[in-house]
C-alpha cells in the first residue's frame, strides 16, 4: 500500500489469485478517496469511511428572545415545535420579540386616543370610518373635513365656530336638533326685547358661560306746556340714559328683576313730568339708566336734564332738552332730548294761535315744548318715549 493505494499485482502475486476485476486484468491498484481508508489484511482488504464531523446524539431548543419550544425523538428523527412565552400583541427588534404596549405601540381598537394629535397624519386613512372619542384642540387641526359626519358629535363643541367646507348634511345623524340660535340643545346666541314687566328669566338653554349683554334705556322727561299768557314758550324734557351692561355666569331658567322706565308727561300750560328709572337687578348690582327731566316753564327757560347711569359697563347720558324761546312773537318753543335710541320731539313755533308739544320718539327721547301765539292759549308738551331693556346673548 503506498499513498492510499493498494498494488494488487504485488500484494497477491501473480499465482492464482484475483486475474480480473470488473473486466480489467494486468496490475491494478485500489486508491482510497477522500474520506475512505484501504487495509489489507492477510488476503482480505478492509475497506472504510471515515466520517468528517461530529455525531448528534440528541435535540433540544433553548427558550431565548421570546421563543421556546418542544422537541419529540431528540434522539432519533427530532421533531421540533416551536412557540413564544409572550402573550398579547408582539413586536420585534430585528434580534428578539416581546409585548407591545397599548397606547404606546398601538392604539386598542375599541378604547380611546387621549392626549395631542401632533403625530397623527390622515394622508392615506382612507377608512378611518369613526373617531367618537378623538379630542382634538383647534391649532392642531387644518384643511377641510371631507367624507360624511354619521359618526360626529357635538353635545360639547361650544369653540366649533366654522363649518365653510361642510356642503351637505344628508349624513349628519347624530350632530343633535340645529335651531336658530341652539346647538344640539345649547343657545349660540339670542335676544329679547322688553317693553313692560317687572322679571326677566334667561332662556333654559344657555350655559354659565354665556354672554349677556343688557341694554337698559331710561323713560324720556315730559316737554312744558306754555300758561295760557300770549308769547310764551315751553322748554323740551330731557332723554333718558342709556346703561349697557356686559356680565355671564347667570344660570338657566333664572329669574331677575328688572323695571321699564315709564314715558314722562307733557302737561297743558305747567311743566312735564319727568320719566321713570329702567333698572335689572343681578346679584347684589343693581344697574339702572334714569329718566330724563322735565323742563322749566317760562320763556328762555332751561330744558331738563338728560338722565344718567349707575354701575354701567359703558354709560351713556341722555340728551338735555332745549330752553323756549324769549318773548316774541313767532319764536319756537324747546326740543326734546335724544339718545341713541329715541329722538326727542321738535320744536314748534306759532304767531297766533296755541301749539302744542311734539312727542318723543323711539325709546327714551324727551318731549318737545308747547308755543303759546297772540291768542295767550294754554298749551300742552309733548309726551317724553318711554324706556325698554334689549337683551342679547351669545356662546
Amino acid at each position: 500500500m503506498s499513498s492510499g493505494a493498494i498494488d494488487l499485482g504485488s500484494t497477491f502475486g501473480g499465482g492464482g489469485g484475483v486475474t480480473s476485476l470488473n473486466a480489467l486484468t494486468g496490475a491494478l491498484s485500489l486508491i482510497a478517496g477522500s474520506g475512505i481508508t484501504i487495509t489489507p489484511s492477510g488476503l482480505g482488504i478492509t475497506i472504510a469511511s471515515t466520517p468528517a464531523g461530529g455525531t448528534v446524539t440528541s435535540v433540544s431548543v433553548a427558550s431565548a428572545n421570546g421563543f421556546a419550544g418542544t422537541v419529540a425523538t431528540p434522539t432519533t428523527t427530532p421533531a421540533i415545535t416551536l412557540s413564544t412565552t409572550i402573550t398579547g400583541v408582539l413586536k420585534a427588534n430585528g434580534t428578539a420579540i416581546s409585548a407591545a404596549v397599548a397606547g404606546t405601540d398601538y392604539v386598542i381598537p375599541s378604547g380611546s386616543i387621549t392626549g395631542t394629535a401632533a403625530n397623527i397624519t390622515a394622508t392615506s386613512n382612507s377608512t378611518l370610518a369613526t373617531l367618537s372619542a378623538l379630542s382634538l384642540p383647534g391649532s392642531q387641526v387644518t384643511g377641510n373635513i371631507a367624507g360624511n359626519a354619521a359618526n360626529v358629535t357635538a353635545t360639547s363643541n361650544a369653540t366649533l365656530a366654522t363649518l365653510s367646507a361642510l356642503t351637505t348634511a344628508s349624513s349628519l345623524a347624530s350632530i343633535g336638533t340645529i335651531t336658530t340660535g341652539v346647538w344640539n340643545g345649547t343657545a349660540t346666541n339670542g335676544n329679547a326685547f322688553i317693553t313692560s314687566g317687572t322679571t326677566y328669566t334667561t332662556p333654559a338653554t344657555i350655559t354659565a358661560n354665556t354672554n349677556f349683554k343688557f341694554t337698559l334705556i331710561g323713560g324720556g322727561g315730559g316737554g312744558t306746556g306754555n300758561p295760557a299768557t300770549a308769547n310764551v314758550r315751553g322748554s323740551g324734557g330731557g332723554a333718558g340714559g342709556v346703561a349697557i351692561v356686559f356680565v355671564n355666569g347667570l344660570a338657566p331658567s333664572t329669574t331677575y328683576t328688572i323695571a321699564i322706565g315709564a314715558a314722562g308727561a307733557g302737561v297743558s300750560g305747567a311743566v312735564g313730568t319727568a320719566g321713570g328709572t329702567t333698572s335689572i337687578t343681578i346679584g347684589a348690582t343693581t344697574y339702572t339708566a334714569s329718566s330724563g327731566e322735565f323742563g322749566t316753564l317760562g320763556n328762555s327757560a332751561a330744558g331738563g336734564n338728560g338722565g344718567t347711569t349707575t354701575n354701567a359697563t359703558i354709560g351713556i347720558r341722555g340728551g338735555n332738552g332745549s330752553s323756549s324761546g324769549p318773548s316774541t312773537v313767532g319764536t319756537v318753543s324747546g326740543f326734546g332730548g335724544s339718545n341713541p335710541f329715541g329722538p326727542g320731539g321738535t320744536t314748534t313755533a306759532t304767531t297766533t294761535a296755541t301749539s302744542n308739544g311734539y312727542n318723543g320718539g323711539g325709546y327714551g327721547g324727551g318731549g318737545g315744548g308747547s308755543a303759546g301765539g297772540s291768542t295767550a292759549g294754554a298749551g300742552t308738551g309733548g309726551n317724553g318715549a318711554p324706556g325698554a331693556i334689549l337683551v342679547e346673548w351669545y356662546n
